[in-house]
């Protein structure tokens, strides 16, 4: 199930606990998102499509790595370029920035260093705090 939150005008939080959690900047949030897995595991969204403003607009994931895990048996190494993929599939061709947050104590070393050496920047946060990565996420989006 993916479910829409809107954060701000032209940011929504998606969630699909079966692919990835990622907030996708600017999205169309007036129209219902309807996901999609691909056989390769991309997580594509249906019906949506760049509008011409927005087509060449830098686009932020910001994801929530510790409550939604890379999934057992995914290639780590070919997360950023599936969602570049689907990003230019719905006609996004700006600039992509990946934010990963949770306790990187907690992330195998292979999936951190596959996320690092794709463009993912891995921002720690120390277990413990009650909805920590959430916090900081928001903290993040609004510098």
């Amino acid at each position: 199930m993916v479910t829409g939150v809107t954060v701000s005008p032209n940011v929504a939080v998606l969630k699909d606990w079966d692919s990835l959690g990622v907030a996708i900047s600017p999205l169309d949030v007036t129209n219902p998102v309807a996901p999609l897995m691909s056989s390769n595991g991309v997580f594509v969204p249906s019906n949506v499509s760049a509008e011409a403003d927005f087509a060449a607009a830098k686009t932020s994931v910001w994801w929530d790595i510790e409550n939604c895990k890379v999934p057992k048996g995914c290639d780590a190494n070919r997360i950023a370029q599936n969602i570049r993929s689907v990003l230019l599939k719905s006609n996004y061709s700006g600039s992509l920035i990946i934010h990963a947050y949770g306790d990187t104590t907690r992330i195998p070393s292979s999936v951190q260093k596959a996320l690092s050496s794709t463009g993912v920047s891995l921002n720690h946060v120390p277990a413990g705090v009650k909805d920590g990565s959430d916090k900081k996420i928001l903290v993040d989006m609004m510098l």
